[in-house]
């Protein structure tokens, strides 16, 4: 009997043929190589079966073994391999959205509708699930200023979401803060802008925060809702988004 130790790129037939022997005298010598043979594993390989002559039996008692011969066969996989899980392919959530906005629910912040601009950084966690950043979100907005209240005309916001879904069909949810660039406050008699509000002595609050929740539908189609909570409000802003996402 001869050791063998299986190398990558070998088969039962291949070795057998290397060592001038049959596969079934491997199997037979190796009963578990019937199932399947992997990188390293030891098979007892049989001898050679001896020829002789009258003549000269005592001097040439034995065939000579082979040597291994190199051929391209099918690789056999090791048992790591067979267990091996693939890596799977990172989806990238990153996304641009244009949207309408409708206002609802109003009172001190009495808006008509406004266009929404944002661009979104993705990162996928695990499978489906993924979080997403906005470095750009910027909201233009027109407003009644016929009445009394405080109306922002340009605001930044950054939104923080944790979503589900695939890039193309996905649901976000989670909060944002947001900076007033632009805004206009009614005594009820006069509008004034954001220089006109210095020159009062009318105090701006521009910081914002609040939730929001935004869906990507099949095409490309986005919907959302987003509530704002205003400092000097007495009630949260409320509004409805659709938009395209590219």
């Amino acid at each position: 009997m001869t050791e063998h130790v299986v190398k990558r790129g070998e088969t039962v037939s291949s070795i057998a043929e290397a060592y001038g022997v049959s596969q079934e005298a491997i199997y037979s010598a190796n009963p578990s190589a019937r199932q399947f043979v992997y990188i390293g594993m030891k098979l007892m390989i049989p001898s050679v079966p001896q020829s002789t002559t009258g003549t000269d039996a005592a001097s040439e008692d034995a065939t000579p073994v082979k040597e291994p011969v190199k051929q391209s066969v099918v690789e056999q996989p090791g048992i790591s391999e067979l267990f091996s899980v693939p890596k799977k392919e990172e989806r990238d959530y990153s996304q641009f959205f244009i949207s309408y906005v409708i206002p609802f629910a109003k009172g001190e912040y009495d808006a008509k509708w406004g266009i929404e601009m944002i661009g979104t950084i993705g990162k996928e966690l695990d499978y489906n699930l993924f979080s997403t950043f906005s470095p750009l979100d910027m909201e233009c907005t027109v407003f009644n200023t016929k009445g009394p209240g405080w109306s922002d005309n340009l605001v930044f916001m950054w939104p923080l979401q944790l979503g589900f879904g695939t890039p193309e069909n996905n649901l976000r949810v989670g909060g944002f803060l947001g900076w007033v660039a632009m805004s206009d406050f009614n005594d009820g008699e006069k509008t004034y802008g954001i220089k006109d509000m210095k020159k009062e002595g009318i105090k701006v609050d521009r910081f914002r925060y609040g939730f929001r929740f935004d869906m990507t539908l099949v095409k490309g189609i986005k919907i959302g809702y987003r509530m704002s909570y205003y400092k000097k409000a007495e009630k949260p802003s409320n509004a409805l988004s659709i938009g395209i996402a590219f």
